[in-house]
Formats: structure tokens, sequence, C-alpha cells
């Protein structure tokens, strides 16, 4: 007679003679096809899928299809026969928006609630990352300004981008590898790069880190496994026994999943005799195995140790104590020899040395893969069942030996702030451990399969130093709505208003929550912000990587800034770094800014696509301020008087050394800003230099005067001629009591004194007396001021 597949109420398939067919129709049985069977036995990729879509946001299942190379349909089929796995893998694929890191920002609200978007995509808020989340835009124009200018005024490349999305400068100018605030910028925006794909994880011990990913998980699992269960990331040796005994009732929740194998479900009389194997797993008892696979276990135990006499006796009362009561038990089950292995684990703990540990450890592994390599000859279906188990014991058996042999000396190297800040999320969500772990491997593979999607990119958002300025930007879009017709946002008014109460970081908490709330597409309609569709999602990744690191080097800018404040405060003397500009550099240089004068489409034209999109605004300003420094450069350099005569006439030409010298100082200001901050924060400071930054870096050079006023204002201690030289060249004469004159008198001092170092007019001739002309200066300073 023939027979009809069935699913039955609680899931699971079985086959039914077709006499009994319509009593399991009245139980509540459903007729299935074989693709609804096919797709129930693969619950690992089901969980695959689900975390895939979760982390692109509800995506269809074409678009999960084609990512993970398969067919929609089968996409669905799988999700739909495999719904805790799915539902889990769903879950987990938005852990990592589970911000629970370190960073201040994270800990605010709006940094937890960028959890909130895992549902409703964006909401928008890509609008409000723009470059108006850079704050400081002028600062940050100048700063990648002053590098393009570092490579073209030496016949580099006139760029702000090399190859890629994510390199924001010309790899071809030698001269761009100059170090800015402790970094060049392309070493900002790797990082902000690496950062969001997460190769960061591999910097700290790429060696060590590496180890543990060829292990059969990755670094970024284990530290998401320790984030949920709630275990200290700073691993000490006290917080490595509670990671233990994590573990091992993991470990034991595998375990259980092994009764799968071990027991038989009856089902109801009448179908008793219909139900075939299909879905009734047979218990497999030592009967079926004691034959080979203790006897196996053994003698592969032996062979590891032949010849060792320091474990000997150690291995005989493991053989005695653990093996041979195995042999005479009838009833052992998959179940039972699962645990014992367990057990074995149990019995030497973390930490503890010697003959036994190591004989027990040699014996749980040898025992382990004996069931695991046994278990191949249990049929079709136990086969099936253990293979996908075996898969997920691997990931648990990973973690275990992560945490008990590698974290403790691992952790001082491969596991710092980068690494620990980044972790967030889960690895294990709830329900069934197994359907967990499949979400996990659904997380790590779309992360693989497609590093710009956004799971990834909002958490790091939430670390992102760019974060507070989106914020903001989203406040002033919601308070201009809020102060010129609330009405339109009906009845959410209240809830952004209470929100508006708190700040900006409450603002973007409740637009995310209500975005993904149950009116999110009604509310989404009222606030002006247009969702991201597919592709401006998957884009977003990279536009936050060039915003990231467009705001770190600002930040780095402002850390120089203080710097040379704190110099020019505190009268730090050091040997400041000078410029030399020979006669071919000079020619060069000249030659070089003709060209971008002429020919100012090339200039605008450097900017590539990915760093406009990003910010078109800011990416522009710093072709101008390029443009501008040219100018500039061209204004000071010593002008050839032959110039324009017939060769005939003219007579060969070149600039004096003192010429050359005062040109040096002011393409050094122009070309590396840096430089001239780091020199202020070392005590020296030239007018040549002050004057360039105030004509081509305007808001670099009013940042610097607000951060001095602000600094004298608190000063109560008095400031030094050669402070007050200084502060007068930047805040002008009168803001620190001095005149014109004396102004003048302290400025020739460092003129001659910079020419001195620089070698151009340094000399003493034999038998002079040396005089300390800054002393000197500054005492006739002094003698105009008792006037």
């Amino acid at each position: 007679m023939a027979e009809k597949l069935f699913k039955t109420p609680d899931g699971k398939f079985v086959t039914v003679d077709e006499a009994y067919a319509q009593q399991a129709l009245q139980r509540g049985y459903e007729p299935a096809t074989e693709a609804q069977f096919e797709a129930s036995k693969h619950p690992i990729q089901a969980g695959v899928e689900s975390a895939a879509r979760a982390l692109t946001f509800g995506a269809s299942d074409s678009f999960v299809g084609n990512l993970l190379d398969d067919n929609p349909a089968r996409v669905a089929a799988r999700a739909t026969e495999n719904p805790t796995a799915a539902t889990v893998g769903g879950a987990v694929g938005m852990a990592p928006l589970a911000l629970t890191g370190a960073g201040g920002v994270a800990r605010g609200a709006a940094g937890l609630a960028l959890r909130e978007a895992a549902v409703g995509g964006l909401a928008g808020i890509s609008s409000a990352m723009g470059e108006a989340s850079l704050e400081n835009q002028p600062l940050t124009a100048e700063t990648l300004a002053a590098h393009a200018v570092s490579g073209a005024l030496m016949g580099g490349a006139l760029s702000l981008a090399g190859s890629g999305a994510t390199a924001l400068v010309s790899k071809g100018a030698s001269t761009l590898t100059k170090k800015f605030g402790g970094k060049t910028l392309s070493d900002v925006l790797k990082d902000a790069s690496a950062g969001i794909d997460e190769r960061i994880l591999l910097k700290g011990d790429s060696g060590g880190l590496q180890r543990l990913a060829r292990r059969g998980g990755t670094p970024r699992g284990t530290v998401d496994f320790a984030r949920k269960e709630g275990i200290p990331l700073d691993f000490t040796p006290e917080n490595l026994d509670k990671v233990i005994a994590v573990q091992r009732r993991v470990g034991a929740e595998v375990g259980d999943a092994f009764r799968v194998m071990d027991e038989t479900r009856p089902f109801g009389a009448a179908l008793e005799e219909g139900v075939t194997s299909a879905g009734r797993p047979k218990a497999i008892a030592a009967r079926d195995v004691q034959a080979n696979l203790i006897q196996r276990v053994e003698d592969r135990i032996k062979e590891r140790f032949k010849g060792d006499l320091a474990h000997r006796e150690e291995l005989g009362k493991f053989l005695a104590k653990e093996l041979e009561p195995l042999k005479a038990d009838s009833e052992v089950t998959w179940q039972g020899l699962y645990k014992l292995q367990e057990k074995m684990r149990e019995m030497v703990g973390y930490g503890e040395l010697g003959v036994k540990k190591k004989v027990y450890d040699i014996g749980r592994k040898e025992l382990r893969d004996a069931i695991f390599s046994e278990v191949e000859k249990a049929g079709a279906i136990g086969k099936d069942q253990m293979k996908r188990l075996q898969t997920e014991y691997a990931q648990t058996a990973f973690l275990e030996d992560v945490f008990k042999r590698n974290l403790g000396k691992e952790a001082a190297r491969g596991f710092g702030p980068n690494l620990m800040g980044m972790a967030g999320g889960a690895l294990f969500g709830g329900g069934n451990p197994l359907a967990g772990l499949a979400g996990a491997y659904g997380a790590q593979f779309a992360r693989e399969k497609g590093p710009g999607l956004i799971s990834a990119t909002l958490r790091k958002m939430a670390e992102s130093k760019v974060l507070a300025g989106g914020a903001k930007s989203l406040a002033n879009h919601f308070e201009s709505i809020l102060s010129i017709s609330p009405e339109i946002l009906g009845p959410f008014k209240g809830a952004i208003l209470q929100a508006a109460a708190h700040g900006p970081d409450a603002i973007l908490a409740t637009h995310l929550q209500l975005a993904n709330g149950p009116y999110g597409q009604d509310y989404m309609a009222r606030t002006g912000l247009e969702p991201e569709n597919a592709q401006e999602t998957q884009q977003f990744g990279a536009k936050l990587a060039i915003l990231e690191s467009m705001k770190q080097a600002e930040l780095a800018k402002q850390a120089t800034l203080d710097e040379a404040v704190n110099g020019l405060f505190l009268q730090k003397q050091k040997t400041p770094t000078l410029a030399k500009t020979t006669p071919n550099d000079f020619e060069t240089i000249t030659s070089n800014i003709k060209n971008i004068l002429t020919n100012p489409e090339s200039v605008f034209g450097a900017v590539p696509p990915d760093v406009n999109a990003a910010a078109p605004a800011t990416a522009n300003a710093a072709m101008a301020t390029v443009m501008k420094a040219a100018q500039y450069l061209d204004s000071k350099a010593p002008k050839n008087p032959y110039a324009g005569l017939p060769p005939s006439v003219a007579q060969k030409w070149q600039p004096s050394p003192v010429d050359l010298d005062r040109f040096g100082r002011y393409k050094q200001a122009v070309e590396s800003p840096e430089v001239v901050l780091k020199n202020m924060a070392n005590g020296y400071i030239s007018p040549e230099q002050v004057e360039a930054i105030k004509a081509v870096y305007p808001a670099l050079y009013e940042d610097l005067r607000q951060k001095i006023g602000e600094r004298l204002m608190e000063q109560t201690k008095s400031i030094t001629y050669q402070q007050k030289m200084a502060f007068g060249m930047l805040l002008g004469p009168a803001a620190v009591g001095m005149s014109h004159q004396q102004v003048q008198i302290l400025q020739s001092a460092t003129n001659q004194l910079s020419s001195g170092k620089d070698g151009a007019a340094g000399a003493k001739p034999d038998g002079r007396q040396v005089v300390d002309q800054n002393k000197n200066l500054e005492t006739q300073a002094q003698r105009l001021e008792e006037r």
C-alpha cells in the first residue's frame, strides 16, 4: 500500500500508509511535500538565512537567496519548516546591535536605541549622518586640503583618494606619508574602515586571533558569547571560573540535544502501525556500538601514550575507571556516552597540570571523536541528525577551548580595548541553543558575504565619532518641525516633545523606536524623512567609514592644536622642525603651482565619487582650499626679475638663500600646518607661518586664537616676553598689552634666530663675541614699555 508524507502538529515529518491517512488528518496531521521535508532537514541553513535577512533589515527572500547563492523558494521553505532556527537566527542576526560597549556614546540612549533599527531599517537617519555630523566642517576641509597640497607641491597626485572607497589620500605621493596628529590621514581611514568590517579584531595579536579563528569560530563570536552570558571581558583569572561554569552549562545543553538519537516518541495507537521510521529515530544502545567503539577508544588512547612511562599509572586508572564499565553496560545510549565525556572534562579543572589532566584530556577527545565517527553507521536519519549536531557541537567545543586554553594567555595582547569596545550582542539567542548556534553561523556568514551590510554598520555607528553630530542634525530637523508645524507629527508629537527636552540622544532613540513600532509607516510619513532603499542601505557603510575618517582627522587636528597651545604656555624649548628649500625644490614647486592655477578643473576633479557622495560640501571646500593655497604660495614666491625678457638679454637667476628660507617657511605652513603647530608646542613661532595659516587655513587659525584666548582668561601667572611675542602675533598686540613697535622688535629676533638655525645666515666670524640676541631685543622691548 502506498505511503503519504505528513507533517505532525509539533512539526515532525512522518510517512503514513494510505489506510491511515484519514485518521492522520483527524489528529491534526497536514499533508506535506518532499520539498518541505527536505527543507526541514536544514535548521542551520534556515538560521543562516534568517540572520542574513535580519542583517539586511527584512530584505526579500529573493535578495537573501542571491546573497547566499540559493533559490528564493527554498529559502522561504527552510524558514517555514524551521521556525525556531529562523526566529533565533533573526534575533542573533540583529545581536550586533545590542550595544553594550564601554564607549560613552554607546552607553547613552542613542547608542542603545540603534538596536531598534533592526526592524525598520535606518529610518531615514542616513541623511542625518551626513557631513553635518562632522560639526566642524571648515576645519575638516582644511585638514583634507593640507594633505592634498602636501602631495601636489612636490609632484605627487593631487587627490583626496587612492584606490578604494575608503582611502582619502594618494598612495603615490611620498610626502603623504607625513605624520598628522600621530597618524596619517590614510592610517586613520584604514582604522575606521577596518572597524566597520571587523578586520580590526585581528590587529591586536594577529597570530593568536587567527589561530582561534581557524578552530572553527571567530574572535568576535567568542566575545559575543561572553557579552550574552554576562562574562566580564577583562578575562582576569577570577573571571575564568565563571567562564568555565557557563561553558559547562552550554555543553550540557548540547548534550541534551542528543536525546533525539535515544528517545522513541510513540504516536496514537491507531497510527502506531502506520507510522514508519521516518519520524521515529531508534534508540542506539551500547549493544550497537560496544563491539568496536569502546575498544577502539581504548586502543587509540594506548597508542597515544605508547612508550610514555610517566603516564602509565594514570592511564591504567583511567581505563579501569572510565572505559571498562562501558563494556559490561548493555544500556548505554548516545546521550550517556556524550555526558560521560562531559564528566571527564569536569574531573580536571582549568589550570590543573600534570599527568592526570593530559590523560583525561586525550581520553575525552578520543571518546568524543569516536561518537561522531561511529554514528555514521546509524542509518540515514541518525547520520543526518548527528552531522548537524556535530557541526553545532564543534562551535561549542571551539568556545570551550578558547576560554579554557587561550584567553588566559591571549587576553593581555589580543583582547584589548579595540576588541572589547566593538563587541556587542549575543552568540546564543533564546530558545533552543542549537538554533541559536545556527543563527550565529548566519550572522557570521552574512557578515563575511556582505561586509557592507548595515547591521555591523549601525553597531559601529554607535561607537562612531560622528554619532553625536548626527544626533544633533536629526534633533535640528525635529526642532524645525516643532517650531513651524508641530501638528504634522499628530499622535507622535508628545513623544518627540518629551525627547527634545532630554537632548539629541533622546530624540534619536525615540525616532528609531517610533519608526520601528507598529505605526512606523505612518510616523515616517509625518517626519519628512525618507526611508533608505536597499542600495542606500548597503552604501551607507562606506559613507560612514569616510565620515568617520574625516571626523577622526579633525579630532587629531584638535589634539594637535591643544598640544600647541599647551606648549606656548608651558614654554617647552625644543629644536623645531624647519623646512629647507633648495633651488631645485623651488623650481619644482613653482612649476606645480602653475599647473594647479592654470587647470583648476583637475583640482576639483580629484574628488572621488565616494567621498563626494558622503560629504560633497566638505570635499569641495577642501579643493577650494587647495586652490587658495596655490594662489597664496604663488604670491609669496620670489619672482625672477628677468622673466619675459629675450633669452639673449635675460640673466641666469635663482632665488637668494634668504628668499628661499623665507619662502620655505610659507611653504611649510601651507603644506604641513601640523608641523607648524608642533613647532609652536616646542616654543618656536614664525610670523611668516602665522600669516600663511591665517590666509590659507582660517578655521584652524580661529580655533587656535580661541583656545589661546580662553587659556589667557584662566591664566593667573604673568606671561614672559617670549609668550607675549607669540600671542601678539596670533591675537594682535593689544590683546597682550604690547605696542606695534614692540611686536616688530620681537619679531625681528625670531626672524634672525630662525635664519641662523636654518643655516642661511647663522655663521659667526672668528673672534667675535656671541650675543644672546633674543635677550638683548627683549630688553629693548622692556625699555619701550617703561617710557
